[in-house]
């Protein structure tokens, strides 16, 4: 189980058997979001619970923005610093862009870029992530934290598949 498989939980308000509910959750992250969005469509359950939602029009400057995306390489590639600069790059680069309501997207390519330096950044980045959501629940609700520690995971998640960054990190809050 990877580490942001805890935070797809099932909807509480979803009515499904026991057995179903253990069903859903051996499947992988990704089936398991559409199972559960597809039986909350099936029962009429509203999935827009998101405090922050940014639309179209942020989704086609985040498209410009990581259009010519490569990987920043930087003179130290691993150890512990370069992910370190990763996580603080993409957070001045958010409030640079003023995009600030696309925080899903930045959580997800920051933690994405310092987990592609290897074993020393995937560290970083769950340590450095879990540490800013738990000092963050004291100033923002808990969904919020819920939705970057899920974001943070998911650009984990594909830096250590090989995923890109485009195949990982959506640029529209609809696709988490």
């Amino acid at each position: 189980m990877s580490d942001f498989d805890f935070f797809m939980e099932i909807p509480s308000e979803l009515n499904i058997t026991d057995h179903q509910r253990e069903a859903i959750n051996k499947l992988d992250l990704s089936n398991r979001r559409t199972v559960i969005k597809m039986l909350m469509k099936e029962q009429g359950i509203d999935e827009t619970k998101e405090t922050q939602h940014y639309g179209d029009a942020t989704a086609k400057e985040l498209d410009n923005y990581i259009k010519d995306y490569q990987y920043p390489k930087g003179k130290v590639r691993s150890g512990l610093v370069a992910p370190v600069k990763d996580l603080w790059r993409n957070f001045n680069k958010m409030n640079e862009l003023e995009l600030k309501t696309s925080d899903t997207f930045f959580h997800c390519k920051a933690h994405y870029e310092a987990a592609s330096r290897g074993k020393y950044g995937s560290v970083v980045s769950t340590i450095g992530g879990y540490l800013k959501e738990a000092k963050d629940i004291f100033k923002y609700p808990i969904d919020d934290c819920k939705r970057d520690l899920w974001a943070n995971a998911r650009g984990r998640e594909g830096a250590r598949q090989g995923k890109s960054l485009q195949e990982t990190c959506p640029t529209h809050y609809k696709r988490y």
